[in-house]
């Protein structure tokens, strides 16, 4: 996704780090473009070139552009080697796995095809958009407790790489 969003707005015409981009990774991916065109480097960028704000029409197709590359970009990822190891450990011993994500649906079951494709099961998926409120809100972790008939917190365990999803967790 770094490099998904990164290219969405290079075509853009807006020049962004990468380190920028990953301050606000786990975000569901339009909340993402809005915080990015907030930030005072990118503002100042796209004034510069467009001479106004931002628009809903701008945001729907930067995201629109990212989604193009991400599904492109999905396809050439590869799995961390210890991940099937891991996911194959859990699934032995009948500990429930659930992944929450900031992809779109259609992302996610690209995900989920390149997993089975790997012989890497989950038992359940949540996207942000299969949610009302995203990260930070703990929504998705709820559907998951939900599906697996969690009631108690304590009885689950959130493992994140991006600061939202750890203040997801949090919640």
């Amino acid at each position: 996704p770094l490099l998904s969003l990164h290219n969405a707005f290079m075509k853009h015409k807006i020049l962004l780090s990468k380190k920028l981009i990953a301050e606000d990774m786990g975000l569901k991916k339009k909340d993402h473009i809005i915080k990015l065109l907030h930030k005072p480097e990118i503002k100042y960028q796209w004034n510069q070139h467009y001479q106004i704000e931002p628009t809903e029409k701008d945001i729907s197709s930067i995201l629109t552009t990212f989604n193009k590359e991400q599904s492109e970009n999905i396809k050439q990822c590869e799995i961390i080697p210890e991940t099937k190891k891991i996911i194959n450990f859990l699934n032995q011993n009948d500990i429930p796995i659930g992944i929450t994500t900031g992809f779109n649906t259609e992302h996610t079951y690209q995900i989920k095809e390149i997993f089975e494709s790997n012989h890497i099961y989950i038992d359940n998926y949540i996207s942000s958009t299969m949610v009302e409120k995203s990260r930070p809100y703990p929504d998705m972790i709820q559907k998951h407790m939900d599906f697996f008939n969690i009631s108690n917190p304590k009885y689950i365990m959130k493992i994140d790489d991006t600061t939202i999803g750890i203040e997801e967790g949090k919640q």
